[in-house]
């Protein structure tokens, strides 16, 4: 049984969490105390509220996020090489996947993830790199860009500091810190092309699925994920190069704000409405190419001349018809 501290309650005990040590088909590894007021899963964190883990943190040891009780004390107790930057300090979830209040819970505790980062450690599974992928997309959103520790096949932090010891735990913690989470996460994009990679055209679509991810990372990795991308897809870096450019391009177009709405003046229902008006893109506008009311100083809209050009016109008529009309009988027959 591991005991669940509460930091926000001076790290008093609100809930437990056991574990197995007899798996079978209906036994969980892990059985949580379940959710009350006091035990509240989606923020706390195993580990983050007990006072041996928050002196550490305090004393800025580097943090690892870990998937269970077990793999977090492992961590903890991980030796690391001499010479190493750090000293590490586990953490894990307690009875969730990762959520956005556990990120930050663990910020507002341990320091800001953005300036001191996090290394995350989960099991070699489908199930472990599936909570790593999850892992990223919230940690990213707190702007934080978290490196993974890669574990061999089969192995969780705990299992691997059992059977190769803590030492060899701590060499693979202290290598994590140059490799960036975002690799298992491109990883995990392009497996899901793995039966299409041999066409052009699932290359590709590998390539726009993994460029969207490549677009939104520091400038100062997006070189190395280009050559890896490059590599991976057989695809010339320039290829690659373009079309995370694109993403780029596109992502800020979606950020632009979009343009304000003028409104127009209303329309008095007892004005027509113009067929130049109609054709107008931004009908109704305030702007009119000719006015509406016909007067007899306004120019004629139909024929495009002055009143009196049309009576003068009117007049010719009549003296014309007037000419070739035939003569009236003067004797009245």
């Amino acid at each position: 049984m591991f005991p669940v501290h509460d930091p926000d309650r001076g790290g008093a005990v609100v809930g437990f969490v056991g574990r197995t040590l007899a798996q079978g088909p209906d036994v969980p590894k892990y059985l949580n105390s379940p959710q009350t007021v006091l035990y509240s899963k989606s923020r706390l964190l195993y580990g983050l509220g007990a006072a041996p883990t928050r002196d550490a943190l305090a004393a800025e040891r580097c943090r690892c996020w870990s998937r269970g009780p077990l793999d977090a004390i492992a961590v903890t107790s991980a030796t690391t090489t001499g010479g190493a930057a750090c000293t590490w300090v586990g953490v894990a979830p307690s009875g969730t996947a990762l959520t956005a209040g556990q990120v930050a819970a663990l910020s507002g505790h341990a320091g800001p993830l953005v300036e001191r980062g996090v290394v995350v450690a989960f099991d070699a599974d489908p199930s472990g790199r599936h909570a790593a992928v999850r892992g990223y997309d919230l940690l990213r959103a707190a702007s934080a860009w978290p490196a993974a520790a890669v574990l061999p096949d089969g192995r969780d932090p705990a299992s691997l500091a059992q059977h190769d010891g803590p030492a060899a735990l701590g060499r693979l913690l202290d290598a994590a810190a140059e490799i960036p989470l975002v690799d298992l996460v491109i990883e995990e994009h392009l497996a899901s092309w793995a039966g299409r990679l041999h066409w052009a055209e699932g290359r590709t679509g590998a390539l726009r699925d993994a460029a969207a991810i490549v677009a939104a990372i520091p400038p100062e990795q997006v070189a190395r994920q280009v050559l890896r991308l490059a590599d991976r897809l057989e695809l010339d870096p320039a290829t690659v190069t373009a079309a995370v450019l694109e993403q780029v391009s596109s992502s800020a177009d979606r950020d632009m704000p979009a343009p304000r709405a003028v409104p127009h003046p209303a329309r008095t229902p007892t004005e027509p409405v113009l067929p130049v008006e109609l054709a107008r893109a931004d009908y109704p506008g305030p702007l009119r190419l000719y006015r509406a009311t016909r007067t007899e100083a306004d120019t004629d809209l139909v024929t495009r001349q002055p009143p009196t050009a049309r009576l003068g016109t009117a007049a010719g008529l009549s003296t014309a018809r007037g000419r070739h009309a035939p003569r009236a009988s003067r004797t009245g027959r």
